[in-house]
């Protein structure tokens, strides 16, 4: 029996139209000069995504403005998979039985995430929603990958059984989904090429 783990759920696939539709979709970024659905990382993120401030985050909806079918079904297998595997204390039972979590969900926001030489993300969470989730495209591991913190404070003790982090390459076209209440970061970006990931966050219904 494990006691409040903290279920990390990473997801991979092998389908090239994923990979075109993604790699079409930067291309018309990149002529249209349309980045109002970039993270503050990017380089021409809009000021109110600025220095990680909640603020006006809901109107990045990456997938709203540019859909890409074929990515959205597979993080939607993902997130099933991930939902489904939750499971949450039976309300007035005295037992330690719980059940599933059972629900809809939508994503509520996504956005992308262009992260040049020599930058990374620090410490933050998703405030206000369950479950996030990163997407990494055409990445290697020297371009950074992704630190989640214990959250248990007693790590710091460095007893038996404790990690202050676990750190995940940027694995490509992979998906790493996660509790919003999470802290995480990214790693530096050590190469000379841009960092592409596609976040977003998931509301339950």
């Amino acid at each position: 029996m494990q006691l409040f783990p903290t279920e990390i759920f990473p997801s991979q696939h092998s389908d090239t139209k994923i990979v075109e539709e993604i790699d079409n979709t930067i291309k018309y970024l990149e002529e249209t000069g349309d980045w109002s659905d970039s993270s503050y990382l990017s380089p021409y993120a809009l000021q109110e995504t600025l220095h990680g401030t909640h603020a006006k985050q809901h109107l990045l909806q990456m997938f709203k403005k540019h859909p890409m079918p074929n990515l959205e079904s597979f993080l939607g297998e993902a997130i099933e998979k991930y939902v489904g595997s939750q499971k949450l204390p039976v309300p007035d039972s005295a037992s330690a039985y719980i059940e599933p979590l059972r629900g809809s969900w939508t994503i509520s926001q996504s956005w992308i995430n262009v992260v040049g030489k020599g930058k990374s993300q620090q410490r933050h969470t998703h405030a206000g929603h369950q479950v996030s989730g990163v997407y990494y495209h055409r990445t290697t591991p020297e371009m950074g990958g992704i630190l989640f913190y214990n959250p248990n404070p007693y790590a710091k003790m460095c007893m038996f059984g404790t990690e202050e982090g676990i750190y995940f390459d940027p694995t490509p076209e992979s998906v790493i989904l996660f509790p919003s209440w999470l802290e995480h970061a990214t790693e530096k970006n050590n190469t000379d090429l841009s960092r592409y990931s596609i976040a977003f966050n998931v509301h339950l219904n």
